[in-house]
């Protein structure tokens, strides 16, 4: 009796139809760049991020709207190689998004460090309201696909007198909040919206 019930109830809900309803995700933002360094005394260099690069690994719906932006954190990471002799590496970053000629990042002392060395924050970028609401709006603008154009942060660094030969790499990771309009069965969820 009771599995008749319920197989009545499924057939009744399947005959109701469905519904379109709104459901919110989230989707984590995660971008590596490295480059190698090989410099005696202060020196320039700079990281190129492309929109492909931000979207990989992205699995989200070219229908979804994308709602929100988050920035977690943006770190460096300077692993030493062979004949490195400097110990920390001040860094200064910069990008193509502000037109002020402030800094992202002002400077910051970064540890040249052994492979499981932790990242050190360059969270200042979340301080800076300016660089943070500019790099937000790149990544939405990417995820959007209303932006092609290359991100470009480019470092002042200066190990001291001593030689740098190392791999210098930048995370920046964050949240992408999308919304996506799904066809469900009734009382699922969501707001009603339109799916045609």
């Amino acid at each position: 009796m009771k599995n008749t019930a319920v197989t009545i109830f499924l057939i009744a809900l399947l005959v109701s139809g469905c519904e379109w309803r709104t459901f919110e995700f989230t989707a984590n933002i995660n971008v590596n760049e490295n480059i190698e360094v090989d410099e005696n005394g202060p020196f320039t260099t700079s990281f190129t991020i492309t929109r492909a690069e931000v979207l990989d690994g992205l699995d989200i719906p070219e229908s979804a709207e994308i709602t929100k932006v988050e920035i977690e954190s943006l770190v460096a990471f300077v692993t030493n190689l062979d004949d490195n002799e400097a110990w920390t590496l001040d860094l200064e970053g910069y990008s193509n998004l502000n037109q002020t000629g402030k800094p992202m990042f002002s400077e910051t002392n970064v540890p040249v460090a052994a492979p499981n060395t932790p990242f050190a924050g360059l969270n200042s970028i979340l301080a800076n309201k300016i660089e943070s609401n500019n790099l937000k709006e790149k990544l939405k603008a990417y995820l959007e696909g209303n932006d092609n154009s290359n991100l470009v942060i480019s470092l002042n660094g200066n190990p001291g007198n001593n030689r740098l030969h190392s791999i210098i790499t930048i995370r920046i990771t964050g949240t992408a909040v999308y919304e996506e309009c799904l066809e469900v069965l009734p009382g699922m969820g969501g707001e009603l919206c339109d799916g045609t």
